[in-house]
C-alpha cells in the first residue's frame, strides 16, 4: 500500500510540475530561430559573392528580405512577421517563373510540380506569418507580465 501512495505522490508532483510549466507561458522569442537561419543564408550568399564574384538576382531579392528580417528583429520585432508575409506573397507570384526557368530538358509535368511546390511553400509562408505574429504577441505579453511581477516585488 505504501508503494502505491508513493507512486501516486510522485505522479502528482510530475503532473503539478507540468501544469506549472504550462502556466509559465513561452519563454523564447519565436523570431530567434528564423533570424539565425536568415543570418546563415545571408552569410552563405556573401561567401558565394566573395568567392565566385557573381550572385543571381533571385539571391539578391532573398538577401534583401533576410537582411530586412534581421533588422526588424532587432529594431522593431513587432513588425518582423511582415517579412514572412512578403516572402510568401513573392513566392506565390514568382511560381509561374519557376515553371519557365526550369530547363526544358525536364518534362512539363516535373516543371509544373516544382512550380506548384514553390507556390505551396509561398502559401505556407504567407499563412505562417500570421501564426508567428500571434506567437510573438503572446511571448511579448508574457514578458511584460513577468516584468510587472518583478516590479511589484
Amino acid at each position: 500500500m505504501r508503494d502505491v501512495v508513493e507512486r501516486f505522490v510522485g505522479r502528482y508532483q510530475i503532473w503539478r510540475d507540468e501544469q506549472r510549466a504550462e502556466r509559465a507561458g513561452p519563454n523564447k522569442n519565436p523570431y530567434v530561430v528564423f533570424a539565425v537561419v536568415a543570418a546563415a543564408f545571408l552569410a552563405w550568399d556573401i561567401y558565394k559573392l566573395a568567392t565566385v564574384h557573381q550572385l543571381p538576382w533571385r539571391s539578391i531579392s532573398a538577401d534583401i528580405l533576410f537582411l530586412l528580417f534581421i533588422v526588424l528583429c532587432v529594431w522593431r520585432p513587432e513588425w518582423a512577421w511582415v517579412v514572412f508575409l512578403i516572402w510568401g506573397a513573392t513566392m506565390v507570384l514568382e511560381s509561374p517563373w519557376v515553371y519557365t526557368l526550369e530547363p526544358y530538358r525536364h518534362p512539363a509535368r516535373v516543371r509544373f510540380i516544382s512550380a506548384l511546390f514553390f507556390a505551396g511553400f509561398g502559401v505556407a509562408a504567407f499563412a505562417y506569418s500570421f501564426v508567428i505574429r500571434r506567437r510573438y504577441e503572446v511571448y511579448r505579453s508574457h514578458q511584460e507580465s513577468l516584468r510587472a511581477d518583478d516590479q511589484r516585488i
